[in-house]
């Protein structure tokens, strides 16, 4: 293999880092921070050696150095030093990171310090202005996180590269393909030069959540023209035979409650292979073409309206991919909100993709990894973060989901302003909350400066660095169907038994893998959006930070110990006390012991339906314990219904005579 494809050697690469740290970032490192920028170097060089190898070449390594170790520097000096080599010795990087503005710094700051302009960012805001066939010619690119997976997505499942993964991925240097291995690694790419080392900055979500609901199906069925039909007979039959079966499966299970079911799906294809007289499912590709020359709003409105159209041809073509991929691969069915709904997912990186280093600080509370079979984490080095300057103020026993306090933004975000008014008054403070809480809460006069951001808006941003305090209002519960969707889409389809039983769900220490996704992934956010503000930057040469506040409001539950308990593993030295006397979303209720496991039991289950034999067994409580608490439910004024409605928990009977089955329904 040529020296000229080889990395930065990992003792140059340190000392550089060591000058770069102290005297342009006027730090310090310690120890720990050193050995950590010689693990970094050391993986890159890794993937850049390997890059050929066809067993290591769709590594994916996993490194997890905390936040204000030197993570972006690390990626800005490795190219900068790179840059000081002539092209045609140049590996080739592709870096992704979360947000343009990052894309652009970071490229700015590589050319800066290399002397030279060898980085160039490619986003929606330069496409006009920078071809995409031209980005082969600069040794480092960088996209994001969203045009990354995009070009992913292209792939394909079957790994067969069709439209724009290989520009990002193509370096020409200086117009020579470069001598490469006698092993290397297959690919159907059309472009025989690559980038050698393929860097992410922060976690990124490789998985694709796909669903449709019978009433999706008549929409689409109904809305394509005829004329368009009559070129795809069998797409058409598809979509009326799921129509069809799910029909009869609502009409058959009616009387009583529809849990997680697996394989419902597989009597559906089996009805359309007699329909078709085929074992081949249909392919939906050549009709979501079509749907580019069908004007849905003329049609519908009576009127052209471009972003109306837009909205349409994406909407009916999400969901004839999403049928499309249901019947090559697994799904389950559930009752989502009362629509009859089929799930899937898949893996956004297929098989023999080439690998990438990852960079993300919150590894270890995000099981994805874990479960990935090409993905290695790396232990970080201990000690190059301490967090003792930082202090979470908790408050147990709150109702924080999105439904609840979007629908009482107003009055909870006052009662929140005028608590934090007299705590952290002319203090600069960032409030994580929910998209629809966010809006009230930033109307309202306060004591001090007042940030805020919402969930799913605020990770990887830098905007909030300064601030020196943060309150975690709300927490981001995520749909009952994104844990299985993930664990599915990494290990392979389950079944009913492991939808509904917790008993069926461990894997390795996990006793129930389900769970442990969700709480790892709530985790991930909540330490994500802690490390917005000051606590996310070094100070001296132990690591610390400045002196930083964390008011966290939290549910009375097993999550929310578990979120404590990652968020001190993830940031040693924090301190963690007790001491939000937040009076407000919280459960005044008097109850029993038994009752209040009965409560926390909702609190930490996922949306569904919870029959009342099945809790016999999941609570751990007897048939009569159970009646008494019902009884007491059906009293509107008891602590036990109000407890329960707190946290969107009702109790019915569905049926009649033999299939007559009590349930609880956490919506």
């Amino acid at each position: 293999m040529l020296k000229a494809t080889m990395g930065i050697v990992p003792a140059d690469f340190v000392q550089r880092m060591e000058d770069h740290w102290r005297h342009e970032l006027n730090n310090a490192p310690n120890p720990a921070l050193i050995e950590s920028w010689h693990q970094i170097a050391t993986e890159f060089e890794h993937h850049i050696k390997h890059h050929d190898d066809l067993e290591k070449a769709h590594e994916w390594t996993i490194l997890s150095p905390p936040t204000g170790s030197g993570k972006s520097e690390s990626i800005v000096i490795y190219g900068a030093m790179l840059s000081k080599r002539a092209d045609e010795d140049h590996p080739g990087i592709l870096v992704v990171t979360r947000l343009i503005d990052d894309c652009n710094a970071m490229a700015e700051r590589i050319n800066r310090f290399g002397g030279r302009d060898t980085a160039v960012a490619y986003h929606s805001d330069v496409s006009s202005t920078i071809k995409l066939a031209d980005l082969k010619n600069w040794p480092v690119v960088l996209m994001t996180h969203r045009a990354y997976i995009m070009a992913l997505d292209y792939l394909g499942q079957d790994g067969r590269i069709v439209q724009t993964w290989p520009y990002y991925h193509e370096y020409i240097r200086n117009g020579q393909l470069p001598q490469t291995s006698t092993k290397s690694y297959p690919t159907q790419n059309p472009f025989t030069s690559t980038r050698r080392l393929v860097v992410i900055d922060e976690c990124l979500d490789i998985i694709d959540h796909r669903k449709f609901t019978l009433e999706d199906l008549r929409l689409t069925l109904g809305a394509i023209p005829q004329t368009v039909w009559d070129d795809f007979p069998s797409q058409r039959e598809a979509i009326k035979t799921i129509i069809f079966f799910t029909e009869t499966f609502h009409e058959a299970t009616k009387d009583g409650p529809v849990p997680e079911l697996m394989h419902v799906m597989e009597h559906a294809r089996t009805l359309l292979e007699n329909r078709l007289n085929s074992d081949q499912m249909p392919d939906f590709s050549g009709l979501i073409e079509a749907l580019g020359k069908i004007k849905f709003d003329l049609l519908q409105l009576g009127k052209y309206d471009p972003t109306v159209l837009r909205q349409l041809r994406r909407k009916h073509a999400d969901l004839l991919f999403s049928l499309g991929h249901v019947l090559q691969s697994w799904a389950y069915y559930a009752k989502d909100r009362g629509f009859h709904t089929f799930h899937s997912a898949r893996l956004l990186v297929p098989p023999n993709t080439k690998g990438c280093v990852v960079m993300d600080a919150t590894a270890n509370t995000n099981l994805v990894y874990e479960l990935h079979e090409e993905c290695r984490l790396v232990e970080p080095p201990s000690g190059s973060r301490d967090y003792s300057n930082v202090t979470i103020h908790t408050s147990f026993g709150h109702s924080v989901g999105k439904t609840y306090m979007e629908a009482k933004a107003k009055t909870l975000s006052r009662q929140l302003v005028d608590d934090l008014n007299g705590r952290l008054n002319g203090k600069d403070v960032l409030v994580v909350c929910h998209m629809g809480v966010e809006d009230k809460l930033s109307k309202l006069k306060t004591s001090f400066q007042l940030r805020t951001g919402h969930w799913g808006k605020v990770d990887g941003s830098n905007e909030w660095k300064n601030c020196d305090s943060v309150v975690i209002f709300g927490l981001p519960y995520l749909p009952p169907s994104w844990s299985p969707n993930v664990f599915m889409a990494l290990q392979g389809g389950r079944t009913t038994a492991w939808l509904q039983d917790t008993n069926q769900r461990d894997n390795g220490v996990h006793k129930d893998i389900r769970q442990a996704l969700w709480w790892g992934q709530i985790a991930t956010n909540v330490i994500q959006a802690i490390n917005r503000v000051r606590c996310r930057k070094t100070i001296d040469d132990k690591g610390n930070c400045e002196t930083t506040d964390v008011y966290l409001l939290l549910p009375h539950d097993e999550l929310a110990n578990a979120l404590v308990r990652d968020i001190k593993a993830i940031m040693p030295g924090v301190t963690v006390r007790d001491d939000w006397d937040y009076v407000h979303q919280k459960r005044s209720v008097k109850t029993s012991k038994k009752e209040e496991d009965f409560i926390q039991f909702f609190e930490d289950a996922p949306s569904g339906t919870y029959l009342k034999s099945d809790l016999v067994d999941e609570i751990g409580m007897s048939v009569r314990t159970i009646n008494n608490i019902i009884a007491k439910y059906k009293d509107r004024d008891s602590d036990i219904r109000k407890a329960l409605e707190s946290l969107e928990v009702v109790y019915r009977v569905d049926g009649s005579g033999q299939t007559k089955k009590a349930l609880f329904l956490k919506r």
